[in-house]
């Protein structure tokens, strides 16, 4: 929250924190919406990505670059796709609005090219995260679970999801 000086509070006001306490979710279908395109591209992608890269089935262990390569790819096919939906969510999130009037704010604002703001930039930014994402993901999998076989299948899941939350630190 703002401070008086600067316009950031450090807590709530009591009106503010009772309306927190009784709508927790409020803003969280939008998170919802985005992430759900946004998951569906990134993993779609890096899938069909790993042959291009030379990552083939047959491959026991790929390159070590080999996942950052997929991930880059992710990356720009999610800024070529999802981008004006991080813009909105970016807004709401600065102006404290929902979706709806966040997009129709930044419409009449900047007209249809405030959907696109910073688009250029997103292409670098989700190719270097998702990179980073993938790759670490890769490595920290390989280092944790190491051989499966030697293990109930709900271990290696569990070792598999760590190895998954690790790189989403990492990159968040």
């Amino acid at each position: 929250m703002q401070s008086q000086r600067h316009g950031w509070r450090l807590f709530a006001s009591a009106p503010e924190a009772w309306a927190l306490a009784r709508a927790p979710m409020v803003g969280l279908l939008p998170h919802l919406a985005l992430y759900l395109p946004m998951n569906t591209v990134r993993f779609g992608v890096y899938e069909r990505a790993k042959p291009v890269v030379g990552w083939t089935a047959g491959l026991e262990r790929p390159a070590w670059w080999m996942p950052y390569a997929a991930g880059a790819c992710a990356g720009v096919a999610v800024a070529a796709t999802i981008h004006p939906l991080f813009v909105v969510k970016t807004f709401q999130q600065a102006h404290r609005t929902g979706p709806r009037e966040a997009a129709r704010r930044l419409l009449s604002t900047h007209g249809p090219r405030g959907l696109v703001l910073t688009w250029p930039l997103s292409f670098v930014r989700f190719a270097v995260a998702l990179s980073v994402f993938f790759g670490s993901y890769d490595q920290i999998k390989s280092r944790v679970v190491g051989d499966s076989t030697q293990r109930p299948a709900a271990a290696t899941f569990a070792l598999r999801a760590l190895s998954g939350g690790l790189s989403g630190i990492l990159t968040w």
